[in-house]
């Protein structure tokens, strides 16, 4: 892990903070993953406590009415930083987003989940898989079923990122991003 030193006080920070631990200054912007901003294990298990009381520390750190008397730089930093946390927070609720960073992450690459398409080539789901989908479809008992193979993909998908497998989780995060777009479009991402 790298550090830096506070352009305001010169005290030594952590790669991935965002405000200095001694003096409040609020440091430049920087693409940060959603695990490092939170504090949370790469993994596809968060701590829901954790994230919560982290994501209210930094916005309470952050809010406008903490730097009235701060120069016109750190609001705009303060700004930059929020849009980023808000984005992180929302990105680590969500199982696919959760997916897509933890892969991120596990590849060290510095990109915002907007640019992920951009910057990742998921492989194709494989026949076998998307033959056993649509044979699912065909069941009347479609949503139970679908809803099994989706949980059982979220869990190899867990496993893969757990061992830091990153041609597993690659493998695993297109049929998982194929099984949430079909059986639950309300967590896709665009």
């Amino acid at each position: 892990m790298s550090k830096t030193l506070c352009s305001n006080c010169s005290e030594t920070t952590k790669e991935h903070d965002i405000i200095c631990a001694s003096c409040s200054h609020i440091l430049p912007f920087q693409i940060i993953n959603p695990f490092y901003i939170f504090n949370q294990s790469i993994s596809m298990q968060i701590n829901k406590s954790g994230l919560n009381s982290k994501y209210f520390e930094l916005q309470k750190q952050l809010h406008p009415d903490k730097l009235l008397f701060a120069s016109n730089a750190q609001k705009e930093l303060a700004a930059q930083h929020i849009v980023q946390i808000n984005e992180g927070y929302k990105a680590l609720k969500n199982p696919l987003t959760r997916a897509k960073s933890a892969l991120l992450a596990l590849q060290s690459l510095t990109t915002s989940l907007n640019d992920f398409d951009k910057n990742i080539q998921l492989p194709k789901p494989t026949n076998t898989f998307l033959q056993k989908v649509m044979s699912l479809q065909m069941n009347p008992n479609n949503d139970s079923n679908i809803e099994m193979l989706y949980q059982n993909c979220m869990e190899c998908l867990s496993t893969s990122i757990e061992f830091k497998s990153i041609e597993k989780t690659l493998h695993n995060l297109s049929e998982f991003t194929y099984l949430t777009r079909l059986h639950h479009p309300h967590e896709r991402v665009s």
